[in-house]
């Protein structure tokens, strides 16, 4: 959304108002089609149904606020952006998702190279740490057939340490079994879709390893805590949950 008015402002400096004359409103949407930089041709814009939308939803927002709120009654102005602008909204946001999976299947299988190159390196540095921890400082010895000076860390500025991404760590464990609504919350994730884009997973592999994670769940818990409940208990728990008040109201449900 903010490219939209980034642009209109370029082109009309000044305008204060968010009722945009028709002129106005259209060259804007025409040349949101577009992404320019200087010096360089444009190209077409594959978030564009992306921008218009969230230009639209501001407006109807806006509307919708005045009903309820008559403060915002002056700013509630028609939309600039029609429905007709947006279509195919839908059909781009799947278009840019299947490409995301379809990224993801292509590098998943060279996951375990970086991965066996990180356990190597481990291992060697961990034996040279090792060899030098038992080596008086200022001293040389050898080590899988080089030679070292061990120095004193005083002084010496740390190198900046590789950050490694969690989420190639978290796809190899997703793909073990790891639930994909755990893997989220590690990776702080709001939604589950956004994590399944790492590992182009689909819904019956989110309700298969959920399955598989409540199976091994219950292998570990006693039998007991799994039985089907009393005619009362659910009774009890529907009523719970039917007098239980959220804060967007009674969420009981049919």
């Amino acid at each position: 959304m903010g490219a939209f008015w980034a642009d209109i402002e370029k082109h009309h400096p000044g305008i204060d108002t968010l009722d945009l004359p028709t002129e106005v409103a259209e060259t804007g949407k025409e040349r949101i089609r577009f992404t320019t930089r200087e010096g360089k041709a444009p190209i077409p814009r594959q978030t564009r149904t992306a921008v218009l939308t969230g230009v639209r939803a501001l407006y109807l927002d806006i509307q919708q606020w005045a009903l309820e709120d008559p403060g915002w009654a002056a700013w509630a102005v028609p939309s600039p952006v029609r429905e007709s602008d947006t279509g195919g909204f839908t059909k781009v946001k799947k278009k840019v998702r299947a490409k995301m999976r379809q990224r993801v299947r292509e590098r998943l299988p060279r996951l375990p190279e970086p991965v066996n190159t990180t356990e190597t390196r481990h291992s060697t540095q961990k034996k040279l740490l090792a060899a030098a921890q038992v080596t008086a400082v200022g001293e040389i010895f050898d080590h899988e057939g080089r030679r070292y000076r061990r120095i004193s860390r005083r002084g010496v500025r740390p190198k900046t340490r590789f950050q490694h991404r969690p989420e190639m760590v978290l796809i190899e464990d997703m793909a073990g079994g790891l639930p994909v609504h755990i893997a989220a919350r590690l990776l702080g994730h709001t939604r589950t879709s956004t994590t399944e884009a790492y590992l182009a997973v689909f819904q019956e592999d989110l309700i298969r390893s959920y399955r598989a994670f409540l199976d091994q769940r219950r292998a570990t818990r006693p039998a007991a805590e799994y039985r089907e409940p009393a005619t009362d208990e659910w009774r009890g728990f529907r009523e719970h949950f039917h007098t239980r008040k959220l804060e967007l109201g009674d969420c009981a449900r049919p």
